[in-house]
């Protein structure tokens, strides 16, 4: 992968979404779209479950704040629908000290319920699954997001064990 590429990098595709992508170097023309498309993305409503760096982000210099350290503490993936390259949520995945990838997903609020997610996550489990380095997806979902928490356990990934009293894990092995 070209880490310091400058444009999109198409990850892999689904048959209504498009997955790619991006760093901090990417070209200025297409970071400013990116983070007017990613305050619109970032709503109340989205965010509210998410850490702080997601609130409030309402202006293009929160916005760019929030993308740099999204590419500074994670590979930041864009979701964008296949029909028009409109970029519609996003995926977050870092990697921890035992080589398993934790993710977190969005989706514009827009978007919610047309079955998107669940089409991203196993777009993403197939594209993870043809990497010999990775082995284990870890997903994080407050506890009161039911409709995360079954979605992950609908596509296989099993509860485990948490000391944290708001959040529940899931774990996919590959």
């Amino acid at each position: 992968m070209k880490k310091n590429s400058n444009e999109y990098q198409r990850l892999f595709q689904t048959s209504r979404l498009v997955i790619e992508e991006v760093n901090h170097n990417l070209r200025s023309d297409q970071q400013s779209k990116l983070l007017l498309r990613a305050i619109d993305i970032l709503s109340p409503n989205v965010v509210q479950a998410l850490p702080p760096a997601f609130h409030g982000i309402s202006s293009l210099e929160d916005a760019r704040t929030w993308f740099n350290k999204m590419t500074n503490e994670s590979r930041l993936l864009v979701i964008k629908s296949a029909e028009n390259q409109n970029p519609i949520g996003f995926i977050f995945l870092h990697e921890d000290e035992a080589n398993a990838i934790h993710i977190g997903y969005l989706l514009s609020e827009d978007e919610w319920r047309k079955g998107y997610a669940k089409e991203c996550l196993i777009g993403l489990i197939d594209w993870c699954a043809s990497s010999d380095s990775i082995s284990t997806l870890i997903g994080g979902v407050e506890k009161s997001n039911l409709a995360s928490a079954t979605l992950l356990k609908t596509i296989g990934f099993i509860e485990m064990e948490s000391h944290d009293s708001s959040t529940l894990f899931y774990q996919y092995t590959l």
